[in-house]
Formats: structure tokens, C-alpha cells, sequence
């Protein structure tokens, strides 16, 4: 076929987005595109037309999603198999059939079957909202060896089997996967990295002195090594233990922001996220536990669904002790917010327990992808969190936030002295009663 006929033989312009691109369907209201026409197999509900709860494909003369035998579409999209009405593909088989037979496929342990052992894994891929997107996981050739050495055996099913597989990122997602279905005991995923890229620098290391005074100090002072200053932390332990004469450290520069928030800005940046519900519903909430209770966007990312309470009158969050009562506006957003999590397109994101769910399975969402939509929406997060500790450290006693909203009392006590407050407010005794 030459370009020409090409052109003169597929491409249209879409009757829906008006797109001139190939034809995927010719429906009643004209040629539609690929796009639109996966974006049609998504809309589900009642049909304004029959009153029917089903796919809505088609459009009636306003607009309104219809049914394909309301909007006169010949053609019918149930799967062969199941008899689900839903996008279909190869074989005239929905998403989740599709997606189950490359599953068995990858998982056969020579029986034909799927590895008993992998049965959760396969449960928790297919209760994907979204199967197609998992179809696209299995096309990676490395993927397709880990699997099959999973289910024949050539890969022992253990943490420390996967520990040497490579590439190291196709590993540790297949290992997020395996330990949220249940298949491998859960361990922390940051010192697994850590594990890993302690083992490639110590291969880089000639000299065997270092080398095993670096695996020392790693192995035993892992928590040192994973602060934001772990040059220093080598160095007070070396000092400490002998290995160097005594030195005196530089003290650390913590950087902060040139220009305060001001209170009226800050109940202004408050106010129009409280009430703009055009934006990201996530956002909003993250946004007012910053600019309200102070939270810094690593706490909040940490919030699982068990911190939240609400018992139909109050809605409480759990940041310290005791738990923080939402305002009404606040807390409706956070009943929302509980809701929309079951309808995220990540994965594994139905069973997650994080309030905040990440894009790899079982891990919260990134601090730093946090930051970056609460700067889209206006909203500063050091700023803002700075500007309202201090306003709230003036508001009441210093050791109570410290305690509601999880600081430090050192903390407390600086943010008291940088507001213009004292302690001396606070009333003496045991307050343990």
C-alpha cells in the first residue's frame, strides 16, 4: 500500500476530537480515532436512552455517553470467554482474560498451571482496574526470565535469590509486587537498595583495608549511613573508634527559605485550596495538613489509612498524640480522599494501606513528587509548614503541639524562641494525669 492510498483509505478526521489521524471504528456519529475509541470502552453506567447499567460507547444528539444499541453501533463488545462488555483484544478476549492467559503462560511450573506459590501474585494483577497496562510488563524479555525462573524454580523463590538477578530496577519492581501479594515476607525496600549499591561501590574498592573498613562502618552503622550527612557520620565513628586522630567537623548548614510566609498569605493560599475543586484532590489534602498542622511532605507520605479515624461526626488524624481533629472543610476533602483511593490506575493500589499511594506496588507516594504537585497548585511546602509551626507555637503551649503534630521538644523550643514566644506560659507539674 503507498502513503497515498494510505491516506485516502484509513486516515479521517475523528468525529469526536476532530483529530485528523487513522481510523480505529466507523460508529453512528462518524470515523473514530484509536484515542477516542479507547476512551469510549472506558465510560460505564446508565444509559440515559434504555436505563440500563452497562458500557456506553455511543452519543446521543447532545453528547451524552449511550449504549451501543441506543447509538446503533453493529458491532457488540463482549468478551467470547467471560461475556464481559468491555474494550476487547486479540481474540475477541476483554483485558482481564488477555491478561490471565500471558499470566499463565509466564507462571506455567511444567504442569500447564501456574505455580501454586505465585497464585497470589496472579490474584493481585488481575484486580488491576486497568489490565491493559499490565499487559505491557510481560513484553520486557528480562521479565519474562524472572518469571519463568520463578515458576519452574531456577530462580529460588527468596529474597536473596532476587538479590543477584539483574537489572537491578526490573528486580526490585517484581520484587514490590511479590512482597505486596503476600509471596515474599515484606522487608524494608530502602535498605534492599541500600544492600545492593553497598555491594557494587565495595567492588570498586582495591585496597582490602578500606574496603572492609567500609563494610564495617556500613553494616553496622546502616542508620548513620542513611542520613543526610553520612561523610560526617564516618568520620565521628572512625574518630570515636580509634581508626583517626580527633578533628574538628565543620557544624552543618542547614539552608533555609530567604522570605517567610506570611500568615495572611498563608490563610490565603488556605482558603483557595479549601475551595478551588479543580484541583487534584491528593494535592488539596496534602496542602492542608501542611499549611494546618505544620507536616512536613516525608510525614505525610507515611499517613496509612489507619491513621485516619473518623467516626461519622469527627475526623481525626494521627500526626502525634493525641490524634488532630480536621475542621469540617478539611475533613470532607479527607473523607473523599479515603474514597478515591480505590480508583487510582497504580499498581496494587486497592490493597495498599498508605494514604498516599505510590505508583510501585506497596510503597507510599515519593516526598519529592509530592513537593513538586503542591508547588503546581501554589502551595510552598517548606514555607508554608515553617509559617504555620510558628503561628501555632504562639497559639498554644510549645510541648503541646510538639506532641499533637510529632516534633521534637528541641524543635518546639527553637520555633518559640525564632517566633517571639516563651515556655513560660506553660503551667508546671505532671502532665501525665
Amino acid at each position: 500500500m503507498t502513503p497515498e492510498e494510505y491516506e485516502r483509505w484509513t486516515i479521517r478526521d475523528c468525529a469526536r476530537c476532530g483529530r485528523r489521524a487513522s481510523k480505529s471504528a466507523e460508529w453512528s456519529d462518524g470515523p473514530i480515532c484509536r484515542t477516542c475509541y479507547d476512551r469510549a470502552m472506558r465510560v460505564r453506567g446508565r444509559c440515559l436512552c434504555c436505563d440500563t447499567d452497562r458500557l456506553l460507547p455511543g452519543r446521543d444528539t447532545d453528547g451524552a455517553p449511550i449504549c451501543r444499541d441506543c447509538a446503533g453501533i453493529v458491532r457488540d463488545f463482549f468478551c467470547d470467554r467471560c461475556g464481559f462488555e468491555g474494550l476487547l483484544l486479540g481474540g475477541r478476549l476483554c483485558e482481564h482474560c488477555t491478561l490471565a492467559d500471558t499470566l499463565v503462560c509466564l507462571l506455567d511450573d511444567g504442569t500447564g498451571c501456574v505455580a501454586p506459590e505465585l497464585l497470589p501474585l496472579v490474584k493481585n494483577l488481575l484486580e488491576m482496574d486497568r489490565p491493559k497496562s499490565r499487559l505491557i510488563w510481560p513484553r520486557n524479555p528480562n521479565v519474562v526470565r524472572l518469571l519463568q525462573g520463578l515458576a519452574t524454580g531456577s530462580i529460588p523463590l527468596a529474597h536473596d535469590s532476587l538479590h543477584q538477578e539483574t537489572p537491578w530496577r526490573t528486580v526490585t519492581h517484581l520484587r514490590d509486587l511479590l512482597m505486596d501479594s503476600a509471596v515474599l515476607p515484606r522487608v524494608d525496600r530502602q535498605l534492599l537498595l541500600y544492600q545492593r549499591r553497598l555491594t557494587e561501590r565495595l567492588a570498586t574498592i582495591e585496597e582490602p583495608e578500606h574496603r572492609q573498613l567500609l563494610r564495617h562502618f556500613a553494616t553496622w552503622h546502616t542508620e548513620c549511613v542513611a542520613t543526610r550527612r553520612p561523610t560526617q557520620s564516618l568520620l565521628r565513628w572512625c574518630m570515636k573508634s580509634g581508626r583517626m586522630p580527633r578533628l574538628t567537623l565543620p557544624p552543618a548548614v542547614i539552608t533555609q527559605d530567604s522570605e517567610p510566609l506570611h500568615q495572611h498569605r498563608r490563610l490565603a493560599i488556605l482558603r483557595r485550596v479549601l475551595n478551588d475543586d479543580s484541583l487534584p484532590l491528593r494535592a488539596r489534602v496534602a496542602a492542608a495538613l501542611v499549611l494546618l498542622y505544620a507536616q512536613p511532605v516525608s510525614r505525610i507520605v507515611r499517613l496509612t489509612v489507619d491513621d485516619v479515624i473518623d467516626d461519622e461526626t469527627v475526623v481525626t488524624v494521627r500526626l502525634g498524640d493525641p490524634p488532630s481533629p480536621l475542621p469540617e472543610p478539611v475533613a470532607d476533602l479527607m473523607r473523599a480522599c479515603m474514597q478515591s483511593r480505590q480508583h487510582l490506575p497504580y499498581a496494587s493500589s486497592r490493597s495498599s494501606q498508605w494514604l498516599f499511594p505510590g505508583r510501585q506496588p506497596g510503597q507510599p507516594m515519593n516526598p519529592v513528587s509530592l513537593q513538586v504537585h503542591l508547588r503546581e497548585i501554589g502551595v510552598p511546602p517548606q514555607r508554608g509548614r515553617t509559617s504555620a509551626i510558628r503561628q501555632l507555637v504562639l497559639q498554644a503551649p510549645a510541648p503541646v503541639i510538639a506532641r499533637a503534630l510529632g516534633y521534637h521538644d528541641k524543635t518546639a523550643t527553637r520555633l518559640v524562641t525564632e517566633a517571639g514566644g516563651t515556655w513560660s506560659r506553660y503551667a508546671s507539674g505532671d502532665h501525665t494525669r
